[in-house]
């Protein structure tokens, strides 16, 4: 969760203004969370709020319209309490939910005990959200490096799953060039350290949110993130967040 709140924090001033640089102050004053931060916690709150469930029973044939639920409602009340849910909250830009599923997967990445319990929250969600199946593919590639990486597997290893199992292919191929989810995994392998990984997936221009958030999720559970970093991050969110993410970090 740490990851998504700090690419959403850091890439928020470059909504309007696309920037192909690497030379900028990872923070300002101009930054700010935005609907990508508010996914990610709403999905952290349907695991907090399952935890027993997904612990236990996640096999069970009625999980599915269980956890479906929850999210729903946990979805439902997220927009009741962000008016402008929809929208990025202080920009007014639009944020499309549809096969963005992405950017906020970190959670259940951290949260699951196998690779079969990840795969299923996926479905669920990615149901939820109307994603097609290219994108799921895209969201299921995303989710198994940060897997992997939490369970501490080099980049190699990463990249060779991430190829071999879901892809099916090079992450060169021609097809996956234009993929948000391939382009910010290449950004990952490519660079050495978190702020690198952070400012390269900035740089690189295109759907510059969507990337610079999956980088840095896979970044962060990679190589961790520096604690005056993370306290000028965690700085941005609202009072209700900031508990949130407390309570998250508690059972996580």
């Amino acid at each position: 969760m740490l990851g998504i709140i700090i690419g959403d924090v850091i890439e928020s001033r470059f909504i309007t203004d696309m920037y192909r640089s690497y030379d900028f102050d990872l923070f300002d004053d101009d930054c700010f969370f935005t609907c990508n931060s508010i996914m990610g916690f709403t999905i952290v709150q349907s695991l907090l709020d399952s935890k027993e469930l997904i612990k236990s029973d996640i096999n069970n044939d009625g999980f599915t319209v269980i956890f479906e639920n929850i999210f729903r409602k946990n979805l439902c009340e997220c927009r009741m309490k962000y008016p402008k849910f929809s929208l990025n909250l202080e920009r007014k830009e639009t944020c499309d939910l549809k096969n963005q599923g992405a950017k906020w997967i970190s959670p259940l990445a951290h949260f699951v005990d196998s690779e079969s319990d990840l795969m299923n929250l996926i479905e669920i969600i990615s149901k939820i959200l109307e994603t097609d199946y290219t994108s799921i593919i895209g969201v299921k590639a995303v989710g198994l490096a940060i897997y992997l990486a939490k369970n501490h597997n080099n980049k190699v290893e990463i990249r060779k799953t991430i190829e071999d199992r879901i892809y099916h292919c090079n992450l060169e191929s021609k097809e996956l060039a234009s993929a948000n989810e391939v382009i910010a995994l290449k950004a990952f392998f490519d660079t050495n350290n978190f702020e690198e990984a952070i400012r390269l997936s900035v740089s690189l221009g295109n759907d510059q949110m969507s990337i610079a958030v999956i980088t840095t999720s896979l970044a962060a559970t990679f190589y961790g993130v520096a604690d005056d970093v993370k306290q000028i991050g965690l700085s941005y969110l609202n009072d209700n967040l900031l508990k949130l993410f407390k309570k998250w970090e508690d059972n996580n």
